[in-house]
């Protein structure tokens, strides 16, 4: 049965994380899980100011968090006596631009107080990858999350909180700490507990967690309906190959199965079969309503950056063409003239995030005539609009050049096992 614990709000402390000890009689009279007194939890939650979050959504978090890790509904899961409240208002920050697209987004809005920090996309943890839903260093103090299922947020914020805790991923289809996030994967073991109940977690030596995955192969279709909380793991979608092309190709066409379009594109760029290019390309440019859907235009993006995978296979020229020039903002009102993304107000906003990506894609591609196009593009601006865009791109151009050429000589997967290093 689940255990209810709720704290008496004048024990709150507006400070990152208060660390509070309420003896075993708390919880209007019921039996607290076994392991000690209650370790609560206060966090103090911050979101980016178009992202949409409230005090009532946060606090049916963060009770859900609260009840799956006092829960034991598994083999090996232990109810573990751990407890969070929200401290304060859930406040707004304006730092950068609601989008993590380099370790320089990551730290500046990390390094926020707080310990939750909500923003509308990510697309690097510890290393690029497009579709990520959340990302906090190993040990830590703070995390970065997007808007995810209802369902399952509360799952999503304690994987976050456990990476905080210097927990990494645990390749268990019940564990709350899995590199895949569901509705069953609420399991926490008496060590992730330990940790989870320790406040004195040296932040020494932070790392990200790499994925850590089942050994037996899943059929493609399944793997890309799976919704992987750092985006697409590059070595487990490099093991699919040409033959799997025709069927994802024929889910990409399907509308029905837009939910997985991001995971699709991702997985065919990686495979860099070029009979996915202009499928791909034509996702990018499809006419789209006024306002797109969070699946479209994760969908869209990710496909912006799935050809820089591509293009590290394949050195495909058509692919490599497209994304320089999409590295101009203005050649975004040609091919897409209306839509902008749910979070944004205006395209201008959307051009410099298409071409963010468009830089982001290039930098995957570890080509030589990539690089060669971001040199070009960090030269000093001689427009004003070209100014203001290389001012608003500057930290993550600079960051794409190191990569591009760490991709070239490393290649992809070392480039990602380094990244979690």
């Amino acid at each position: 049965m689940k255990t209810k614990i709720f704290l008496n709000a004048t024990l709150s402390i507006l400070i990152l994380i208060s660390f509070i000890v309420v003896g075993s009689g708390c919880g209007g009279g019921g039996n607290n899980p076994p392991g000690g007194d209650l370790v609560a939890y206060n966090l103090q939650i911050g979101r980016f100011t178009t992202t949409g979050l409230d005090n009532n959504r946060a606090d049916a978090i963060i009770s859900e968090m609260q009840a799956i890790i006092q829960q034991s509904d598994a083999m090996g899961d232990v109810a573990c006596n751990v407890g969070f409240t929200r401290s304060g208002d859930v406040s707004a920050f304006s730092t950068g631009n609601g989008i993590i697209n380099s370790l320089s987004d990551f730290t500046a809005v990390n390094d926020l107080p707080g310990q939750v920090k909500v923003v509308n996309q990510i697309n690097w943890c510890g290393g690029l990858s497009p579709n990520i839903i959340g990302c906090a260093p190993v040990p830590g103090n703070s995390m970065v999350v997007i808007r995810f299922t209802p369902s399952q947020e509360g799952i999503l914020w304690l994987h976050e909180f456990g990476h905080n805790k210097g927990l990494n991923h645990r390749n268990d289809p019940n564990a709350v700490m899995n590199g895949i996030i569901g509705s069953n994967r609420k399991s926490v073991n008496q060590a992730e507990c330990d940790n989870y109940r320790n406040r004195n977690i040296p932040l020494s030596a932070i790392t990200f967690a790499a994925l850590e995955t089942a050994k037996d192969t899943t059929k493609v279709e399944d793997f890309v309906k799976q919704i992987f909380i750092q985006g697409v793991p590059y070595d487990e979608a490099n093991k699919y190959g040409e033959d799997d092309v025709p069927l994802l190709l024929k889910m990409l066409e399907d509308s029905t199965q837009i939910a997985y379009w991001s995971n699709i594109a991702v997985t065919l760029g990686i495979i860099g079969n070029e009979q996915a290019v202009d499928p791909l390309i034509d996702l990018i440019k499809s006419d789209s309503p006024d306002t797109l859907s969070n699946e479209l235009y994760t969908a869209k993006t990710s496909a912006i950056m799935a050809l820089g995978y591509l293009i590290n296979k394949s050195g495909n020229q058509k692919s490599l063409d497209f994304l320089k020039g999409c590295l101009d903002p203005h050649a975004w009102d040609e091919s897409q003239p209306n839509w902008v993304g749910p979070f944004q107000a205006s395209t201008e906003q959307r051009n410099y995030q298409l071409s963010t990506m468009a830089i982001l894609g290039l930098t995957l591609s570890g080509h030589q005539d990539a690089l060669d196009a971001l040199h070009k593009l960090a030269e000093p601006a001689t427009t004003e609009d070209g100014k203001k865009f290389q001012a608003q791109v500057s930290n993550v151009l600079k960051e794409a050049l190191e990569t591009c050429e760490l991709i070239s000589e490393k290649g992809l997967s070392e480039y990602y096992k380094e990244s979690k290093k």
